[in-house]
């Protein structure tokens, strides 16, 4: 695939969360939940992701994440809640130069993924970079009503 004819790429999470919100997860890299592609795929594709790359790349670890693979879909187009924060994303990384790239998690409670394997386009920045926090109280603060991920969103919105 000639990846810089595209605007954007999105990486759906690798992580198996059960649909009850309960249990360990697992983000053993087995597939994308939300994208239709494999982890092999992404990871034999380093060269021509990192080719194309442009100035834009958003690593979600938001709860989104979670509801994406879950809960929140179907539903309207654009909601306040976890769908109108993916779509966001995934157009603020898309507005830039190049391939723009919205990844969701690849990690739950301080797992390796595959953003940390040798093959992907994103190890050597990220350096082992994570943190693992968990809550279901989303808030968008004083000033970040006007970022263009939080276009059209509120915190209750995006909260459990």
């Amino acid at each position: 695939m000639d990846f810089s004819q595209n605007d954007a790429l999105f990486v759906g999470s690798s992580c198996n969360t059960p649909s009850t919100g309960t249990g360990s997860g697992n983000c053993s890299g087995t597939g994308f939940f939300g994208s239709g592609v494999s982890v092999t795929n992404v990871l034999e594709n380093k060269d021509e992701i990192s080719n194309a790359r442009g100035n834009r790349t958003f690593l979600s670890g938001q709860d989104a994440d979670w509801h994406y693979a879950f809960d929140s879909f179907p539903g309207p187009l654009v909601d306040d809640g976890p769908k109108g924060f993916l779509i966001n994303a995934v157009n603020w990384a898309a507005s830039g130069t190049g391939l723009g790239i919205v990844s969701m998690t690849d990690r739950y409670r301080n797992e390796s993924g595959w953003w940390d394997n040798e093959n992907s386009f994103l190890k050597d920045e990220l350096n082992g970079a994570g943190f693992e926090f968990e809550s279901e109280t989303v808030n968008i603060g004083p000033g970040q009503g006007s970022f263009p991920v939080n276009e059209g969103l509120s915190s209750a919105g995006l909260s459990n």
